[in-house]
């Protein structure tokens, strides 16, 4: 079995269609699970629906899942 974590504290904003990176990958075998960061810090710009945007456009694949991090004690 082959798995991606992807982590990140904000939607993608360079580089290819993280769709259709997905798509690939998922076409291949792989499941890419989502670790959404949503840790409030000032002067941060803040995607409130971040974990809503990895089901939508990151994850994928068979057990496939999302665990946002909202506080710094769910980060670890």
């Amino acid at each position: 079995r082959q798995v991606i974590d992807i982590s990140g504290d904000g939607p993608n904003n360079q580089g290819r269609s993280v769709v259709e990176a997905r798509d690939e990958a998922v076409a291949e075998g792989i499941t890419i699970n989502g670790l959404p960061i949503m840790l409030k810090q000032p002067g941060h710009l803040d995607t409130a629906d971040l974990d809503a945007y990895f089901r939508a456009c990151v994850i994928g694949g068979s057990g496939a899942f999302v665990v946002p991090a909202r506080t710094k004690e769910q980060f670890p």
